[in-house]
């Protein structure tokens, strides 16, 4: 199996939601276990075999550049990408398309999980996807991305849908090729969520992969509270 050596972290978020906690550093920066979020994920990366990482950085930036450094001492390559405006999830990744020539991993910075890496890979190579999205079964799906399946095939996909046409909501990982990144347009915001992941999509190259076992999306306190007892 094709080994993916790249990972693209959104780390750029400030977590409005979370209130004080990220009044003075950015959301990937919270503590769960004595350790940040974004450093939870990218051992978790490193792990399954990645070496580079690419962080797009924007909020309270110079906190996360003051944690990992150059990233010499734990990664083969540690790159920063900075929007001077928020860019959007579609516009950050733009914005690092020299940085991503391979098929790489594209994930938001607010995300504990611990699945089969290898087996969402080899799951991605095996349909020849252009786009593989991690997805996660939950009881409310309402305030995520929501796919519905044909098979392993994503037929339509919708953020945060009003009424939603599955349980299944995108996770936050996804395993991706460079060609996805002609259909965002330059120099402007962009949802990948809302403006791309819909025209891979009707191209019938979008799949969904099932995560099983634990997986936290660090968005509420709740949420953190959680974390704090599995990690």
């Amino acid at each position: 199996m094709k080994n993916i050596k790249t990972a693209f972290i959104l780390a750029g978020g400030r977590g409005t939601r979370l209130g004080e906690l990220t009044e003075e550093i950015p959301k990937p920066m919270i503590k769960v276990a004595g350790k940040p979020i974004l450093h939870h994920m990218t051992d978790w990366f490193s792990s399954y075999g990645v070496k580079r990482f690419v962080l797009a950085i924007h909020y309270k930036k110079e906190k996360i550049i003051e944690y990992f450094g150059d990233g010499k001492e734990l990664y083969e390559e540690l790159i920063y990408t900075e929007e001077t405006l928020p860019m959007g999830t579609g516009g950050a990744l733009k914005l690092a398309e020299k940085h991503l020539k391979d098929t790489f991993i594209f994930a938001n910075g607010d995300i504990l999980t611990n699945f089969n890496l290898y087996d969402m890979m080899e799951f991605h190579f095996k349909h020849k996807a252009l786009l593989t999205i991690a997805l996660k079964a939950v009881k409310e799906p309402k305030r995520f991305g929501v796919a519905q399946l044909d098979g392993d095939r994503i037929e339509k996909f919708i953020e945060k849908p009003e009424i939603p046409s599955s349980n299944f909501i995108n996770a936050g990982i996804c395993i991706a090729e460079p060609e996805i990144i002609k259909y965002i347009p330059p120099n402007k915001f962009c949802s990948f969520e809302r403006e791309v992941i819909p025209l891979i999509t009707e191209k019938r190259k979008t799949f969904g992969y099932k995560v099983l076992g634990p997986w936290i999306d660090i968005g509420l306190p709740e949420a953190l509270k959680m974390a704090d007892e599995l990690w």
